[in-house]
């Protein structure tokens, strides 16, 4: 899924999914103590598109590689896959 801690105890994240187009798509979520930390994605064609939920400050890099630094809240991204 591609979620760890930034820092201990969940209190800032860092999300960075490995997206595998094999898999079509994949969801999954932590129970931190902080809260629940979910990703879901799925691709379509050569596009991302890229669900997190986060309780905390979180570091969210894309496939892309474009990063994104957010706070609690759910967030919606689309990107295309990355060739390396």
């Amino acid at each position: 899924m591609g979620i760890k801690p930034a820092t201990p105890g969940f209190e800032k994240i860092y999300i960075r999914p490995f997206v595998d187009k094999r898999l079509g798509e994949v969801s999954g979520s932590y129970q931190s103590r902080n809260g629940r930390i979910g990703v879901a994605w799925r691709v379509q064609d050569d596009t991302v598109y890229l669900e997190i939920e986060t309780p905390a400050k979180t570091e969210v890099v894309l496939p892309d590689g474009n990063s994104y630094c957010v706070d609690a809240g759910k967030y919606q991204y689309a990107c295309g896959l990355s060739n390396s």
